[in-house]
Parts: structure tokens; sequence; C-alpha cells
């Protein structure tokens, strides 16, 4: 578990946390924040994988750089949650593509910056309540579900 701490990377593709193939992790009360070409703040990826974060700050600076990105059959379960993403093409807040699942409960997502989106949910599942997202740009989405996506969940 990470605990009341806080992570900074500079670089393409300099993951703030990163779960591949089966881990099991455990994220509360952390700041992240990341810059440059495909820097997401949180990537959870591989069937198996399961990440849990409470109180996470996250800010990313780049193109294609996600807030939380989960994907080929990976889980993520998150609450109180604030993300930003800053830039022309910052990609999204949150994505979850290719058969995984995530959970959201009470988060505020800022997107600022064109051509970019909230929540990307890509055939996979999508749980969430008590979110906020603003965006700030041409192009930019705040939800967007497609393929066997499913999108669920309370007020």
């Amino acid at each position: 578990m990470l605990s009341d701490s806080t992570i900074s990377t500079a670089g393409s593709h300099s993951y703030g946390i990163a779960a591949t193939s089966g881990a099991q992790f455990v994220a509360e009360k952390v700041g992240i924040t990341t810059s440059d070409d495909g820097a997401d703040g949180v990537l959870a990826q591989n069937t198996g994988t399961e990440i849990t974060l409470r109180n996470l700050d996250i800010v990313t600076q780049g193109p294609s750089a996600r807030g939380i990105r989960v994907l080929d059959g990976a889980f993520v379960s998150a609450e109180q949650i604030a993300i930003v993403t800053e830039g022309s093409g910052a990609s999204e807040a949150i994505r979850v593509e290719n058969g995984s699942e995530m959970t959201l409960v009470d988060a505020d997502i800022s997107v600022l910056g064109s051509d970019s989106w909230g929540i990307l949910v890509d055939t996979s599942v999508f749980d969430a309540s008590g979110i906020q997202i603003a965006t700030d740009g041409a192009n930019a989405t705040g939800v967007d579900v497609y393929g066997a996506g499913a999108w669920g969940g309370g007020g």
C-alpha cells in the first residue's frame, strides 16, 4: 500500500503508478503529476490486475496523457478522486478499454484542452456515482461510451 505520498514524473510514457500482469495495488492520499506524451497518472493493465484508489489528486500535462487508464481486462476501484488533464490532445481523464472494469465514486474531473475526453469507455464496464465533469476546449467531450461498453450507477 502506498499512502500519504506524492509522485511526479517527466518524460514520455512515464507513469505515476503502473500495475500489470495480475498485480494487486492500493494507493491512498496520493498526489500524482505527470508531464509528457503518454504519461498516465495511473495505469492498470492485464486480466487479474486490481488497483484500489482513495483520495487521489492527479494532474497530467501532455498529449495522450490520461489520468487513469484501465485496459486489457484490469479492474480499478476508485473513490474521492480529482483529475485535471491539461493541453491540446490531452486524451482522457479516465479511459477504460478492452474488456476492463472500473467503479468510481465521488470524482471531480476537469479537462482543459481541445480534442480530449472526461471519460471514455470502449468495450468495457464503467459504474459511477457522484461525479462532476467540466470540459474547456474545442471537441472536448464529457463522457463517450462505445463498443460493448456499459454505463451504470446511481446519482
